[in-house]
């Protein structure tokens, strides 16, 4: 949580625990998402994001969109699940670390069971 009220311009002035209650309050369950994004070779960032779990008709939009352009789907998909206070500060980030979507869909998948994490044998 303290790299949350570090880095984070969702605050608006309140504590990161007052923040959270707040987002729960408005949308119900959310996710926190903390990720570390190389800025150079030496320097790091921690951006912290928030997002709804995706209802089914955003990931069948993804799964139909993601064979025509990735890219294109993975934006969509995280644009349609991270809480609206957020939207214009992913959007920036976007602009600097464009694949940092693929990872937050990766992400926001695996809350709907897409894994890789699958144990297939014969028995």
């Amino acid at each position: 949580l303290k790299n949350m009220e570090k880095n984070n311009e969702l605050l608006n002035g309140l504590s990161a625990e007052e923040t959270i209650e707040a987002l729960k309050k408005q949308y119900g369950q959310i996710y926190q998402v903390d990720m570390t994004l190389e800025t150079t070779d030496e320097e790091e960032e921690i951006v912290t994001y928030f997002f709804t779990k995706p209802k089914a008709p955003s990931f069948h939009r993804y799964m139909k969109n993601v064979s025509k352009d990735v890219t294109s789907a993975a934006t969509a998909f995280v644009n349609d699940n991270i809480v609206p206070e957020q939207r214009e500060m992913l959007k920036e980030k976007i602009k600097t670390h464009p694949a940092i979507t693929m990872a937050l869909s990766n992400k926001l998948g695996a809350l709907l069971g897409f894994t890789d994490k699958i144990i297939l044998k014969k028995v």
